[in-house]
């Protein structure tokens, strides 16, 4: 049987894996963003209420536009 080294201590790196995160913050209540296909539209709304603000999409003329809206009660 393989033997298997066990580390302590090794500090957890936080990671940033939304590419939408620094939009959405330098964003305020009623800022919008478009995009031309939906499912980005969806990625980008998804982030925006995980980080706890809520959010409208509508059909436009040239795709889709995602609203920042007031922040949640928790």
């Amino acid at each position: 049987m393989k033997q298997f080294r066990i580390d302590k201590n090794v500090p957890i790196e936080t990671i940033n894996r939304s590419k939408y995160k620094a939009t959405i913050d330098k964003m305020e209540t009623g800022d919008s963003v478009q995009f031309w296909k939906i499912n980005k539209a969806r990625s980008f709304q998804t982030v925006i209420n995980r980080h706890g603000f809520h959010s409208a999409m509508r059909k436009t003329d040239d795709g889709w536009r995602v609203w920042k809206l007031e922040q949640r009660d928790n």
